[in-house]
């Protein structure tokens, strides 16, 4: 089964997460992916020229092994910790 509920942050309560449940029995396993609609004005608006130039811009650095950042298992955890802290 896969849907896609779209609602607000507010609607979030524990009414929802039980009826999500209910909608699985025998402690199945179940994926959930969260995102927000508004981006967090990280993302600005582009063309698709744009947008392909800085895919491949991208590309390009990977290929060179350039600006790309790389964390172990380990940094990445103690990462994650300071950034929850915040």
């Amino acid at each position: 089964m896969e849907t896609v509920f779209r609602l607000k942050a507010t609607d979030l309560n524990l009414d929802f997460l039980n009826a999500i449940k209910s909608l699985f029995k025998n402690d199945e396993e179940i994926e959930m992916q969260i995102s927000s609609q508004s981006g967090f004005g990280v993302l600005k608006a582009e063309t698709q020229t744009e947008c392909n130039a800085r895919i491949e811009k991208s590309f390009n650095n990977v290929k060179k092994k350039r600006n790309i950042v790389s964390l172990t298992g380990d940094e990445f955890v103690v990462l994650t910790q300071k950034l929850l802290k915040k």
